[in-house]
């Protein structure tokens, strides 16, 4: 369980194939690496198979994950977003995120909006039912709040701080950069009550 509060942005070193799928080195100053522990990478879940405390860690990715995710779409250079796994008892400054990543999304325009950017990002049709605005999102791993869902565009905005340019890899979006969605989990525990209450 994560919160979406970005605690470093690393740097994938290498990408090496590993069966139908791979696996990652990412160059990060975190220490006191456990293995087997999970860390966020842009927002997906993944574990600990390898570490140099202070150095780098390394992760193996499945091909359903390369597949379902835009960490495919990473290379040697590409900067991440790293959270660790959330403590029991440290304060949640975002909200709930396991690191399971809905589906993927796209940057469909930037825009400054004062001292703020504003960002719209598509979505699939099939996901509109998660998202309310003022409601939570995570985007490459941070926790963010829906400014304004268009259901007819099939697009919702944000809007970005200066620490959060400052402190994550968003710095490096573009129009048409692919995006990991994590949807609120709440709505989604409520969705599968409503459906198994529907069919009783």
């Amino acid at each position: 369980m994560f919160t979406g509060i970005i605690e470093l942005v690393g740097k994938v070193q290498e990408r090496r194939p590993e069966g139908e799928g791979c696996r990652f080195r990412i160059k990060c100053g975190f220490s006191g690496y456990k293995m087997g522990e999970s860390i966020a990478v842009n927002g997906v879940c993944l574990t600990v198979a390898q570490f140099e405390e202070g150095a780098f860690f390394e992760v193996d990715v499945s091909e359903e994950t390369l597949k379902c995710s835009s960490l495919g779409k990473l290379k040697s250079s590409s900067s991440v977003n790293l959270e660790r796994a959330l403590c029991l008892g440290e304060r949640i400054g975002g909200h709930l995120v396991t690191g399971h990543v809905d589906t993927t999304g796209v940057i469909r325009s930037l825009y400054s909006s004062g001292e703020y950017q504003g960002v719209r990002v598509s979505f699939p049709e099939r996901y509109k039912k998660y998202l309310i605005e003022k409601g939570s999102i995570a985007i490459d791993g941070v926790s963010l709040t829906v400014n304004r869902v268009n259901d007819f565009d099939l697009d919702f905005e944000i809007f970005l701080i200066p620490h959060t340019l400052e402190k994550t890899n968003f710095r490096d979006w573009k129009e048409g950069s692919v995006v990991n969605l994590e949807f609120d989990l709440i709505g989604k525990y409520i969705e599968r009550q409503v459906d198994l209450n529907s069919v009783s």
